[in-house]
């Protein structure tokens, strides 16, 4: 059976779409619904292409149910942290702690003394929000088993003795940590509601377990969306329909960064083998080395940039040349925005999470959610795109606003090329988003609360 969507907007003009199997077949003012279709009354609403959520980290994000918030927003102080986790050790069945979100401008730069303090008694691992490090408790440095492990991510006093700072740290604690498929499957529902129709999973340090997580949750049908997982050169993808291997994830860190050469090789082996890299890069040290290596080792067209967090203009040529997709998160602006204008040098504000001139210099740019570093709804990042202010109101790059159009752009890109647009056309797939306000309106109200159906691969996954 069909599905007959009725009275939408595409590209602003109305007309109606027939989809039969995975793809759209027909679209015109004057077409005719077929009997035995399913009828979706569009209500000249707009109907766009599918999100594609190009940077998310599916299972921690599931992991976010499990766990306690000690950062801000929602926590700001060093009182309110010590409150919100000696909450939640008296929680009843709560056997350890995960608490996500924190930013040392709550209590400082966490160690297993501070937290032993707080709580002793049940193992507690606090999240810095960037994703780059764990804090954690006497109790659960022991059940780690890291007071035995020789890993420079394992930071040691002057007497060798592990401070409870651990540096990249995640597979310690196993990709995932246990995610319930419930957990998966109320993330993919919710996505859905918001119009998401695919994600590219960039975990880092991806293992061949959290990627048979993934698949084994998409097989089941608790994950909808099609799925592009991106992994280390060795950790295998399995294909089948609707999952498939995305880019060789490098990340990147100023503290052990790999010789230019080195990165070049890794480059080079990921070319040979058909898959292009994402490369992690959040100062101007790493987006340079990152270049300069994918020029040296010949670019593909399908290399990625992740986050671009610090792109100087002079970087620009380089980048164009290359032909590198930047994968950014311009709701960062939104979320952290007073942070970066207290903490970050006032003269790299100009160059936080470009996206206009970014454009204008001729160099791809996509959008991913980063979450759960950042809010996981697309919409949230699409406006703030247009908008460009921190949450007090102040104005972070006013000349990076896009458009709306390209705000949304930057979320229905290809999975495999996502500054190259999809769309609503004869011969696409079917993965849709129908929203409740014709185009015009759309523009002007950038939510998810408007998202009336979506459709994943021909089929109805969300409707209200």
């Amino acid at each position: 059976m069909g599905i007959f969507i009725a009275d939408v907007e595409v590209d602003a003009v109305r007309c109606s779409v027939l989809v039969e199997g995975s793809f759209v077949v027909a679209m015109g003012a004057d077409i005719v619904r077929p009997l035995d279709s399913y009828l979706i009354d569009g209500n000249s609403g707009t109907l766009l292409p599918g999100l594609h959520d190009h940077h998310v980290h599916l299972l921690s994000d599931a992991a976010t149910t499990r766990s306690v918030v000690v950062g801000p927003p929602d926590v700001c102080t060093s009182q309110e942290f010590r409150r919100v986790l000696g909450d939640a050790a008296r929680a009843p069945g709560r056997n350890s702690i995960r608490a996500i979100g924190y930013h040392e401008s709550v209590a400082g730069l966490l160690d297993r003394h501070v937290l032993d303090e707080i709580v002793a008694a049940r193992p507690v691992r606090v999240q810095h929000r960037s994703g780059s490090m764990w804090f954690l408790n006497s109790l659960c440095i022991e059940q780690s088993g890291l007071d035995d492990v020789r890993d420079p991510g394992v930071e040691r006093d002057a007497g060798g003795r592990v401070t409870g700072r651990l540096f990249r740290g995640d597979h310690y604690f196993g990709i995932g940590e246990g995610t319930n498929i419930d957990d998966l499957r109320s993330l993919s529902h919710d996505a859905a509601r918001r119009g998401v129709t695919g994600f590219t999973d960039a975990t880092p340090n991806q293992t061949s377990t959290g990627i048979e997580a993934l698949v084994a949750a998409h097989d089941r049908g608790a994950i909808l969306q099609h799925l592009t997982l991106m992994s280390p050169a060795d950790v295998e993808v399995p294909s089948r329909d609707g999952v498939d291997a995305g880019p060789v994830k490098v990340l990147l860190d100023d503290v052990g960064l790999p010789s230019l050469e080195e990165l070049v090789d890794t480059i080079a082996r990921a070319h040979r083998a058909n898959r292009a890299v994402a490369i992690h890069c959040v100062t101007d040290l790493q987006t340079a080395l990152a270049l300069s290596a994918i020029d040296v080792a010949g670019p593909n067209g399908r290399d990625r940039i992740e986050h671009g967090s610090i792109m100087p203009v002079a970087f620009d040529a380089l980048a164009r040349a290359c032909r590198v997709t930047v994968v950014t998160q311009p709701h960062f602006v939104s979320e952290r925005g007073d942070d970066y204008l207290r903490d970050v040098p006032e003269r790299l504000h100009d160059v936080l999470y470009r996206a206009r001139s970014l454009l204008d210099a001729g160099v791809g740019v996509a959008g991913g959610t980063d979450a759960p570093f950042g809010s996981n709804d697309p919409w949230d990042a699409i406006a703030a795109a247009t908008r460009r202010t921190t949450r007090s109101g102040e104005v972070l790059g006013s000349h990076e606003r896009l458009s709306a159009r390209e705000a949304i752009g930057l979320f229905t890109g290809q999975a495999h090329r996502p500054a190259r647009p999809r769309r609503v056309e004869v011969g696409a797939r079917a993965d849709l988003c129908l929203l409740a306000l014709d185009t015009a309106s759309t523009l002007e109200d950038l939510s998810s609360q408007n998202v009336r159906a979506t459709i994943i691969d021909g089929r109805v996954v969300h409707e209200r």
